[in-house]
């Protein structure tokens, strides 16, 4: 149930990008990332009831085609060299999802008492929808080898944190300051990447 392009995104980074300096957080080139993007746009993600949603004009349904496009995809090629280019693209594809791949409710148990924060933070992990939750899982893990690697390519957790609380949660945009809305987003994050095997045993 994850998307096949996360995972082809994460072999690739895993593969060449974990000691880079500034993964992550180091933008690539925009119009590359764009093409990347509308390459695999077939495959765009898993809503929280397990659907999956296509761009406009794909009404018709998957093709034959679409699927063997997809497939084809190969992030080795020289095209997608500037694994900067990869990470962009990755990133873009979980801000544009219909529905965040984490729900709100996050926020709101990382603001509790730490202990009280850690088990409840478990128990909405264990209820999200099972594609969230597995893709979840994989882009955690990933995360937390970038994190292993901080001495070389300088990504600590809390950088990792800025970067994926706005990508992964959505703010509300009717209620607070938007500040403040980022701030507990990251603070979701870094709870979670603090301690990734207990939220996501192996």
């Amino acid at each position: 149930t994850i998307p096949k392009f996360v995972r082809l995104c994460v072999q690739a980074i895993d593969k060449r990008g974990l000691k880079m300096d500034g993964i992550y957080r180091v933008s690539g080139n925009l119009a590359t990332i764009q093409k990347l993007r509308y390459t695999v746009d077939h495959e765009r993600a898993v809503t929280s009831d397990g659907r999956y949603v296509f761009p406009d004009g794909c009404a018709g349904g998957i093709t034959t085609m679409h699927l063997e496009h997809q497939y084809q995809l190969n992030l080795d090629e020289a095209e997608w060299h500037d694994v900067h280019v990869i990470t962009g693209a990755l990133k873009l594809f979980f801000r544009e999802l219909s529905e965040p791949l984490l729900l709100n409710t996050f926020i709101s148990a990382a603001l509790r008492p730490h202990l009280s924060t850690i088990l409840s933070m478990r128990k909405l992990i264990q209820q999200l929808p099972t594609p969230n939750r597995d893709t979840a899982h994989f882009l955690f893990h990933h995360l937390q080898r970038v994190v292993e690697n901080r001495l070389d390519n300088r990504m600590s957790v809390q950088n990792l944190a800025i970067l994926f609380g706005p990508t992964l949660l959505r703010p509300d945009l009717d209620a607070g300051c938007p500040a403040i809305h980022a701030m507990h987003q990251s603070q979701v994050i870094e709870l979670i990447l603090s301690d990734v095997h207990s939220f996501f045993p192996a």
